[in-house]
């Protein structure tokens, strides 16, 4: 195109942007016309009985009778087919049904019954929709929730037409208060709080709730017994999202409470309790935060776990803290787990696959508990890696271990007798690395020389006692060269196996 072929272009482009503009003005149109806006009255046989407004696709009506009205009417309405929320500013039931919907197409159901009620010195919104969700919110940046009952107050929302139908409650704002506020209440499965960061359990007592969601709390108090036990017989889903800490023993199952318990979301949480999950009897995953730092002593004890999974930081796993929990086949430590605690993952009958415990770049753990695993079905060959400075008796007592290697460079400087007591598969044990010149015996003796430590039945890896199976198990390292022993199968290189 040549200069004049150009410019010819932009002059029309400049008539037509010229000539819209013009339009607009000459029709009164602006950009804050995008969508229609309108208001009017609503009447009956001509009788005022309220008014209406209408943008941006929200229809509000405001009415205060219904007497004697068989349908409403929108004077001066005509955009009802872009209409998607309704919004009925009024304590009067079913009132949507004396409007004629038909012309609603885009409504899908989304229809809204919106006020303003005193509750003594406290004024609130309140939005319930006819899925049966009831979402209170603060009138005034300085309103509080009153408390009622223990003062001899029933709260005003008992009264509400819709009280024992609502199944679901957000409270947006609020940060404390309303002891009893929901009283009579007796069919909500649903609670959420939006700003709660101090929460008594007479908020929620009495209330069939299955799905718990706090999304601000106090950091320090986090969840506790008493709020939790409001909660005990009914809760099958605990969500959390921003809650740092989980209370010793918030949320223990025993034959009567938390039974029901399924799913907990806990995003950021910093510190679970001992015996805060006891019990637990979700089947499913769960996977730790990044922002975890501890397990304490028993949490998900004997709880109906399949697998867990470490997603960042290092985490202190505590004594017992999986003890028992037989459904559990898959720990994946992701190389996220500093220490592991006595008994830990004892018990644990169908584990299998034990994940991210030897990294080849390097690994985090450094201590491993007495009977850490012991009695778990993990198999297969086992790598010690060289960050594991200290092993417990009995850690692996019971497995399925076919091999044992020890890391080059690891720091370990005894091996407890029973270490790998009762592990009928295991072949052989590579030490080639380790630093130690001696071993231990069952009562915590050293032997003179890994010689004798290792010759000796009574010493050494417990032979005879049932720390090795002493005629199945092939020991290599080359501290013990010249030490030919084919009937404890004690060997100074792989060549030298019997």
């Amino acid at each position: 195109m040549d200069n004049n072929g150009r410019n010819r272009f932009c002059n029309v482009i400049l008539m037509l942007a010229l000539l819209v503009v013009f339009t607009a003005g000459l029709f009164g149109l602006s950009s804050d016309d995008v969508y229609a806006e309108s208001n009017g009255n609503v009447s009956f046989n001509s009788v005022d009985m309220g008014d209406y407004t209408y943008a941006d696709g929200v229809l509000t009506i405001d009415v205060t009778s219904t007497d004697g009205v068989s349908k409403y009417s929108l004077e001066g309405f005509s955009d009802a087919a872009n209409v998607t929320k309704l919004v009925l500013k009024t304590p009067i039931k079913d009132l949507h049904e004396l409007l004629d919907l038909t012309d609603f197409t885009m409504l899908s159901g989304n229809i809204h019954y919106s006020n303003q009620m005193e509750l003594t010195s406290t004024i609130i919104t309140y939005d319930f929709t006819l899925d049966n969700r009831l979402v209170i919110s603060r009138y005034s940046g300085d309103e509080v929730l009153s408390d009622y009952e223990t003062s001899g107050t029933i709260s005003p929302l008992k009264s509400l037409f819709f009280a024992e139908s609502v199944e679901s409650i957000t409270l947006n704002d609020y940060e404390s208060g309303g002891d009893h506020l929901f009283y009579g209440y007796t069919a909500v499965t649903e609670f959420i709080a939006t700003a709660y960061n101090a929460i008594n359990s007479n908020l929620i007592s009495g209330m069939p709730i299955s799905t718990l969601r706090f999304d601000v709390l106090n950091p320090v108090g986090g969840i506790t017994k008493d709020l939790a036990s409001a909660v005990a017989k009914t809760i099958t889903v605990l969500d959390l999202p921003s809650a740092t800490v989980i209370a010793d023993g918030a949320f223990t199952v025993n034959k009567e409470n938390y039974a029901l318990l399924k799913t907990i979301k806990l995003p950021v949480v910093s510190s679970i309790g001992k015996d805060s999950f006891k019990g637990f009897t979700s089947d499913g995953i769960l996977e730790f935060p990044s922002s975890l730092t501890s397990i304490g002593v028993s949490a998900f004890q004997g709880s109906m776990l399949t697998s867990i999974k470490f997603m960042g930081g290092s985490v202190s796993i505590g004594a017992s803290a999986f003890n028992g929990s037989t459904s559990l086949l898959t720990v994946d430590l992701n190389n996220h787990v500093s220490s592991i605690g006595e008994s830990a993952f004892n018990g644990c009958t169908s584990l299998k696959n034990l994940i991210g415990f030897y990294i080849e770049a390097g690994s985090l753990i450094n201590s491993l508990g007495s009977s850490a695993f012991e009695s778990t079905a993990i198999g297969g060959e086992l790598i010690l890696p060289a960050s594991l400075a200290t092993i417990g008796s009995g850690a692996f007592k019971g497995t399925l271990i076919t091999g044992v290697n020890f890391q080059n460079g690891t720091p370990i400087t005894s091996i407890s007798a029973s270490l790998f007591e009762n592990c009928t598969s295991l072949q052989y044990i590579n030490i080639v690395f380790i630093k130690s010149t001696y071993c231990i015996d069952g009562n915590g003796n050293r032997p003179a020389n890994i010689g004798q430590g290792l010759n000796r039945r009574q010493n050494g890896f417990n032979f005879g006692r049932g720390g090795i199976n002493r005629t199945h198990t092939k020991i290599v390292s080359p501290l013990l060269a010249g030490f030919h022993c084919p009937r404890n199968r004690l060997c100074g290189s792989a060549n030298d196996f019997p």
